[in-house]
């Protein structure tokens, strides 16, 4: 249920349904700045470009990007894991 007062909106949420609304604002607030669909190149290591297809926690919270490799990289176009911290956007 909605009610609205001036700028105030306020939301009647199940208490059941607390729990998992706060968890899903804090996977919102702590996710990755780069994004999917986003350019990148790695920071560290074998150096190549790609496009983030996904960007997820692991089990233990952290965040990982999956990035797909340029097509002028490599035929098969695999897909890799990174931490952010071994990307960065390419600037178009």
């Amino acid at each position: 249920m909605f009610t609205s007062q001036g700028n105030m909106l306020t939301v009647a949420v199940p208490a059941h349904g607390i729990r998992r609304l706060a968890h899903n604002i804090m996977d919102k607030v702590q996710m990755s700045k780069i994004k999917r669909g986003d350019k990148v190149e790695t920071t560290k290591g074998d150096k190549f470009a790609g496009t983030v297809v996904a960007v997820f926690k692991n089990l233990e919270g952290e965040i990982r990007l999956v990035v797909q490799v340029d097509p002028s990289a490599t035929a098969d176009r695999p897909l890799h894991i990174f931490t952010e911290d071994n990307l960065q956007l390419v600037i178009q």
